[in-house]
């Protein structure tokens, strides 16, 4: 067991976020939440149940610490730090990059820093005096799948970034959704990751939107399919020969269908059509017309055209 500490340069928090609705995100296309819950959700996961973990931050040259009161009401209790505390603590995170595999020293007056996981004494969710539990690794190696960017050995070439997102191609990362680099949600073998239910053939990490309340996907199932589709736009345009796994999945059987084109009618723009329709033929557009065995039945049985007397 052990500690995790997150540290965020050069930002600060203030006591209004401790309100609820109280966020920095707010209008930041970068950010992934802009509820202003994000926060406390956190301190009340880690800190009540099993979990059982401390949390304190610093920031803006402030402890923060985090608890619940005897009645079972979680606080938060800022001091301020001495200059003297400061450069301390500044010491020790310097001595600690020196040798540690730690990138950055850092600095209570200039970051925001949460430590999780120290085994002090505390108050749970119901005002009991207990003991705080360190961090498992098990636990850790839980918590970064949820960030794109600490997913170790993917394959090379298994992430095709585009400006709208990534099609994600490793089979550890197939059926999972992201969103700025986050997961929304994975798949299982009960429940897709997309809110339209249908399976995913592929990951995705999607570059814009917002998230939905439960945090667990983009606003709607039309956002999605947008998203979605816009990814495999950019991906035909630098790959065509990736169009091949877009085929199988546009032609796949009734079920299942996926939902990596479910909005495929709506949303598929001409240079797609037009990568997927040389694919098909083999070749670029030549005045041909082509037509599926479905399709060609339906007019099989009917008369040809009656010529017009003058032509």
């Amino acid at each position: 067991m052990g500690t995790v500490e997150l540290t965020n340069r050069n930002a600060t928090l203030q006591p209004r976020h401790l309100d609820l609705g109280g966020t920095t995100k707010a209008g930041d296309s970068h950010q992934a939440g802009a509820h202003g819950e994000g926060l406390k959700l956190a301190l009340l996961v880690f800190m009540r149940g099993c979990q059982n973990h401390s949390v304190r931050c610093r920031s803006g040259g402030f402890n923060w610490r985090f608890d619940f009161t005897p009645r079972g009401r979680l606080v938060c209790r800022l001091h301020r730090m001495s200059s003297q505390a400061i450069h301390k603590a500044e010491d020790q995170a310097r001595r600690l990059t020196e040798r540690t595999l730690l990138p950055f020293a850092a600095m209570p007056a200039g970051d925001v820093q949460f430590v999780i996981g120290e085994t002090h004494k505390g108050r749970d969710e119901l005002g009991n005096s207990v003991r705080r539990s360190g961090v498992t690794r098990q636990e850790f190696d839980d918590w970064t799948k949820a960030a794109l960017f600490l997913c170790e050995n993917v394959e090379d070439g298994a992430i095709v970034s585009t400006e709208y997102g990534d099609l994600l191609t490793d089979p550890r990362l197939r059926g999972n959704i992201y969103l700025k680099g986050l997961l929304l949600s994975e798949s299982t073998s009960t429940r897709s990751a997309s809110i339209t239910s249908l399976p995913l053939k592929f990951g995705y990490n999607f570059a814009h939107g917002k998230t939905n309340r439960e945090r667990q996907s983009v606003a709607g199932a039309g956002e999605e399919a947008e998203a979605i589709l816009a990814i495999w736009g950019s991906v035909l345009a630098a790959k065509p020969d990736m169009a091949a796994e877009l085929s199988e999945m546009l032609n796949s059987p009734t079920p299942p269908k996926y939902a990596d084109v479910i909005g495929a009618k709506e949303c598929m723009g001409l240079e797609m059509a037009t990568v997927l329709r040389d694919y098909l033929t083999g070749q670029p557009f030549s005045g041909k017309w082509y037509y599926s065995g479905r399709d060609k039945a339906k007019v099989s049985g009917m008369p040809p055209l009656a010529k017009r007397p003058d032509s």
